[in-house]
């Protein structure tokens, strides 16, 4: 899971165009994301550049393929888990 907090409207929304490219948004500071660890990687040096204010935040949170089974959603569906994929739910 990628969630953001973001002061400026401009890098906050050129934040979201590129986490578009990675992932599937499931609220308006949050997005799933199925990433290799080269994704990942380039995904983190994509977005490192928009953090230019102090209270700005990017978090990343990860986590293993046994805990990504045990997600529960209600409503719509994001991502599905892929075994050769790192999940950053």
């Amino acid at each position: 899971m990628v969630a953001y907090d973001i002061s400026d409207d401009r890098t906050r929304n050129q934040i979201a165009k590129v986490l578009e490219g990675f992932g599937y948004r499931v609220q308006k500071s949050v997005f799933e994301c199925l990433l290799t660890e080269k994704e990942y990687d380039m995904l983190k040096r994509r977005l490192n550049p928009f953090l230019k204010a102090p209270e700005d935040r990017i978090y990343f949170y990860t986590l293993c393929n046994a805990c990504v089974k045990k997600i529960e959603r209600l409503g719509k569906e994001g991502f599905l888990p892929s075994e050769e994929k790192v999940v950053v739910v």
